[in-house]
This record gives structure tokens, sequence and C-alpha cells, in this order.
């Protein structure tokens, strides 16, 4: 299998060769179009390896390259459709640096992207699916914004419930509604949506199972959330995930109920 430092050696490779045809051939849009999809690809790689400030002028390269591919080929959807990833790439880039209004612009830019796609061809699935992931990615957003003044979740509830129209049966979509519906207090409301995010991910795990002891909790079923803390806790520690916002999650759900951690 290939290591990061030898993919990343890779794509840089790979945009040095496509510059240089991009800047001989420029009236050739595949070379503009494969550049721009090359810096999306380096740019996600380092972003998901934590390095943001590396990923950040990937990201503007590649959104400018597309916008210029739209101007002179508006017709072509591909050019479009990039485009949005672009903007989510920049959102996620700019939030993962701190700059969090920025990124929530760029969500919002990339929306209306995928917006207009899926108006244009309301017949084209990946159209549709896109919207539905951008519309869960700003909800998400949202709902779980470590900047509590960022935070809407009123606002999350509508992206929320519009990501699911066009994909029902994703249990990820409920999850963020139910998160939504959480922090806007409708407990009941917060426990059925988790209960669907359930069905279609097989049971779900702790991103569930610690909302639904919080939910459960509000309402008085105190033995059941209990319950749901202690499965959710004991997934976590088989699975041993590092995760930043499900340690929180459980942070958040142990005071409520008033369960002290066990130091490591």
């Amino acid at each position: 299998e290939t290591s990061e430092p030898d993919k990343e050696q890779c794509y840089r490779k790979a945009l040095d060769l496509l510059r240089g045809l991009t800047a001989e051939f420029p009236d050739v849009p595949d070379h503009a179009d494969n550049l721009a999809r090359a810096c999306n690809s380096l740019a996600s790689m380092l972003l998901a390896s934590g390095r943001s400030e590396e990923a950040e002028p990937f990201c503007r390269q590649a959104i400018e390259l597309q916008e210029k591919l739209l101007a002179s080929y508006p017709r072509i959807p591909g050019y479009r459709h990039l485009l949005g990833f672009s903007f989510v790439n920049m959102a996620e880039t700019l939030i993962s640096t701190g700059r969090l209004r920025e990124g929530q612009d760029a969500f919002h830019q990339a929306l209306r992207v995928f917006e207009e796609l899926a108006h244009d061809a309301p017949d084209v699935p990946l159209f549709r699916q896109s919207l539905a992931r951008c519309q869960d990615a700003l909800a998400r957003f949202l709902v779980s914004c470590v900047d509590a003044q960022s935070r809407d979740p009123a606002r999350a509830i509508e992206l929320a419930q519009k990501a699911i129209e066009l994909a029902p049966r994703d249990g990820e979509f409920w999850q963020t509604l139910a998160l939504a519906h959480y922090r806007t207090g409708e407990w009941q409301s917060a426990i059925d949506a988790i209960n669907k995010s359930m069905e279609y991910r097989s049971g779900g795990d702790a991103h569930e199972w610690f909302l639904l002891a919080m939910g459960h909790w509000q309402l008085g079923n105190k033995e059941e959330a209990r319950g749901w803390h202690d499965k959710a806790v004991e997934w976590m520690g088989k699975n041993k995930l590092d995760d930043e916002a499900l340690k929180r999650f459980r942070a958040e759900a142990g005071e409520l109920l008033g369960i002290k951690e066990k130091k490591d």
C-alpha cells in the first residue's frame, strides 16, 4: 500500500506536469480541469492529515481554475460540479484553521452551486446527492461548531430536512437532524430522528448512543439513558477512536448524567 508521503509526492509531480500542460496549451480546457482536480485531491489529503494551512492555496487554485473554466464554458455541468466541491474543501480548510465566518461563507457558496446544478438537471442523481451532502455538512457545522456564537440549530434543522428529502435512507443525515433537534430542546424529535439514523446505520454506534442517552435523560428516562451511555462508552473503548468531536459529546453526556469519567 502506498504511504502518505509517497502519495503526496505523486500528487505534487502530477501538479507540476499539469501546470506545464495548462501553460503550454491554454485553449485545452481538460488540462485546466485536471489541474483543478489534482489541486483538490492534494488539498483533501493535506486537510485529512491536519495540514490545513498547506491545503488552503491548493483550494484557492482549484476555485480560480474552475471559475475561469465556467466563464468560458458555462454549459458544461462537470466544471460547475467540481467548483462546488472546491468550495466545500475551502470551507472545511478555513474552519479547521479557526476562520469560522469565512468557512461558513464558503459553505454557502458551495450550496448555491449545487442548488443551481440540481435545479438545472433534476434527473441527475449525482447532483442531487452532492446537494444533499453539502446541506448536511453545513447543517452539521451550524449545530456543532466549537464557537457557540456561530451555531444556528434552527437553520440546521431546515438544511438537514432538505438533505433527507433528497436522500431519505442516509443515516448520517438523520443523525445531523437529531442533533439539531436536541440543540433546540426538542428531545422526543431528537430521539425519533436518531432511531431512524440507527435503522439506516445497522444499529449505529456511539455517535447515536450518546445522543440517545442525553435525549432520554432530558425526558426523565434515566435508567434507559444510563444504558445507552454505558453502551456508547464500551464501544469507544473497543474501537479506541481518537475523535475530538466524539470525545466532546461523551463529556457532555457524562456531565448531564452526572457520571465522572475514569482517568486513564
